[in-house]
């Protein structure tokens, strides 16, 4: 069994990488660039999921383990974009997007991986496997073990909550009004750009207390949940009594506290 986890740990790495790879020679390091290959075509995600894909395939035919056919791959290749009704793709005019994957066994993550992109350059990398937390940090010089938990580090429960909205629709109504029942508990929240990148933070201990989204389907941010629990942080899943689906990821005290507000169910 640790030879398939580090197998899997392996790949999540690579395909990681290999999205990122492909992302800034597409690119280079103009993000007007992206803006406008956005609006010229849907096609840059479905090519970066392509070359992850790949990475992984590649990444497990150079080992040894068999890998059970039950493994589930959860590749996030450009979180920050949003993909309006109608199927047009719009950049998110914000600095901070991330790349996530991760791989699942018998319904639980086993590895997964977070690049956060400060400006669409890489800013730092945090992700965890059988051998613990792994990663960078902007603070530290070259990669190594992280020491946990990481999430409350530099924080206390009285800061800042980022939130995630659904695009559009009663969905996107029903979120808004959830947030002036959240006035009391959380004396400042954010309106997320990249639920990623923001569990990256949150993970790192790093400006965010806890992520919150409401209306979001669970596997883009499935590896970010995963890597701030593995960081010592507390995951809440659920739904509102009106059954929008709330995730929540980050300091204990704050997640039990918005959670018990609105998730009844």
């Amino acid at each position: 069994m640790e030879d398939l986890l580090n197998t899997l740990h392996l790949a999540v790495l690579s395909a990681a990488e290999a999205g990122h790879n492909a992302l800034t020679s597409d690119i280079g390091d103009d993000p007007q660039r992206l803006a406008a290959l956005l609006l010229e075509t849907t096609s840059l995600a479905a090519n970066l999921r392509r070359v992850s894909a790949a990475a992984i395939q590649e990444s497990l035919a150079a080992t040894a383990p068999a890998v059970p056919d039950e493994v589930r791959w959860l590749v996030n290749p450009l979180d920050g974009i949003t993909e309006l009704p109608g199927s047009e793709w719009r950049f998110a005019v914000r600095p901070h997007h991330a790349i996530g994957v991760a791989a699942e066994l018998g319904g639980t993550i086993v590895a997964a991986h977070l690049l956060k992109l400060e400006r669409l350059t890489l800013d730092s990398a945090i992700g965890f496997g059988p051998s613990g937390l792994v990663g960078t940090l902007p603070d530290l010089d070259h990669p190594g073990d992280l020491s946990t938990p990481l999430v409350s580090r530099h924080l206390d429960p009285a800061q800042t909550l980022a939130i995630a909205l659904p695009v559009g629709g009663e969905d996107r109504s029903q979120a808004l009004r959830l947030l002036a029942d959240l006035a009391p508990a959380v004396p400042e929240f954010r309106i997320s750009g990249s639920p990623l990148s923001d569990l990256a933070s949150v993970a790192q201990g790093q400006h965010l207390a806890a992520y919150l989204g409401l209306g979001q389907d669970p596997d883009p941010t499935a590896p970010g949940l995963a890597v701030v629990r593995a960081c010592g942080g507390a995951v809440s899943e659920g739904r509102t009594a009106d059954g929008l689906r709330v995730e929540m990821g980050g300091i204990p005290e704050l997640v039990d506290t918005v959670a018990n507000l609105l998730i009844t169910r």
